[in-house]
């Protein structure tokens, strides 16, 4: 389990992510309510972080190297049907056409291009992480990085620099804890 692994640092980052959302709290200008719910429509207050907080510390406590190794792939085949539907909403394909507010109308199934761009970074930087494992062959490697340059195109589609930012923190991320593993 990752738990026995790190567990005095996981949860030392989940405990300082804790305190930090009971300082914003307490230190923000918005009402109480507001602050526990979020504003009206989006609902993205304290009360939905800290459970996402929760989340996050039942999910390592839960996790094993099989069930990581499957919600990858199945994070994988999300993300290649996501990236083939903004395929064809870009070459203006798509099966159930609808007309966005946005200068694209490439959202996939997310309604928001910001949102499609963001995941699109998320899945390139999995798939690019997983190009690094060892024992795998070369083929795999290279349909590893294949695939990363396809959900790369997929966040040149959406025409949203979220995707690229969040692509760049990733990969920055990711070269981090390769040199931190290389010793």
């Amino acid at each position: 389990s990752i738990l026995q692994n790190y567990s005095k640092t996981i949860f030392v980052v989940i405990g300082l992510l804790l305190l930090d959302i009971v300082i914003i709290v307490a230190t923000s200008k918005p009402s109480l309510i507001e602050q526990l719910y979020g504003l009206f429509g989006r609902n993205t207050g304290a009360l939905t972080y800290i459970s996402l907080v929760g989340i996050l510390a039942g999910g390592i406590v839960l996790s094993s190297e099989n069930k990581i190794e499957s919600f990858g792939k199945i994070t994988l085949i999300i993300g290649l049907i996501s990236s083939i539907y903004g395929h064809f909403q870009y070459f203006g394909i798509d099966p159930f056409p609808y007309v966005s507010v946005y200068e694209r109308n490439v959202f996939s199934t997310f309604g928001n291009s910001n949102f499609q761009s963001a995941f699109m970074a998320m899945i390139a930087a999995m798939s690019c992480a997983l190009a690094f494992k060892s024992g795998l062959s070369r083929w795999y490697r290279i349909g590893a990085f294949l695939f990363s340059a396809n959900c790369v195109f997929g966040i040149y589609e959406t025409n949203a620099q979220q995707g690229f930012l969040s692509l760049l923190f990733a990969v920055f991320v990711m070269a981090i804890v390769f040199f931190l593993n290389r010793k």
